[in-house]
């Protein structure tokens, strides 16, 4: 039973130390504290908002406003904060300024083109050519350059001998 125990208590650890549980606290300027499902920020007069949502974020704007929301929050090149829609979503800054949100991870091509996965377990890539390429799961470029992604929600892949890439 002990054993047991301490194997839980390794494992919750460890999610901690990943960044997995994204809830937090924070005390204002006035000494109290709020708690959030997700992510916490001060405003520039010391007030605390939090996402009631696990995995949400929040962005202070140019103007000290903080902007929570279900997903990451980052500000755009006027000051404005955007944030994901989706619980755990993620947000990425083109070349203009201009911020793009999706479901899962965001990434931009060669030319400052923001591409986001459409699910929360997805991934997307940059191939040899600067082009980006989602998928449902995990993405992984080839032995050529090229990328294959898992269409498999939360899916896999994997290089193999000759270095093609299978997915699930």
């Amino acid at each position: 039973m002990k054993k047991l125990f301490l194997v839980l208590l390794a494992v919750t650890a460890m999610h901690f130390a990943a960044g997995e549980a994204k809830a937090e606290c924070l005390q204002d300027a006035w000494g109290n504290v709020k708690c959030g499902a997700g992510m916490c920020a001060k405003d520039a007069w010391g007030n605390v908002k939090c996402s009631d949502v696990w995995g949400g974020g929040c962005a202070k704007d140019a103007w000290g406003n903080v902007t929570c929301g279900a997903g990451q929050c980052i500000q755009d090149a006027w000051g404005n904060v955007k944030c994901s829609p989706f619980p755990g979503g993620s947000c990425l800054k083109d070349s203009w300024g201009n911020v793009h949100c999706g479901a899962g991870p965001c990434t931009s091509d060669a030319w400052g083109n923001v591409t986001c996965a459409a699910s929360p377990g997805g991934s997307c890539l940059k191939d040899a050519w600067g082009n980006v390429k989602c998928g449902a799961g995990q993405c992984l470029k080839d032995a050529w350059g090229n990328v294959k992604c898992s269409n498999v929600p939360y899916g896999s892949c994997a290089k193999d001998a000759w270095g093609n890439v299978v997915c699930q």
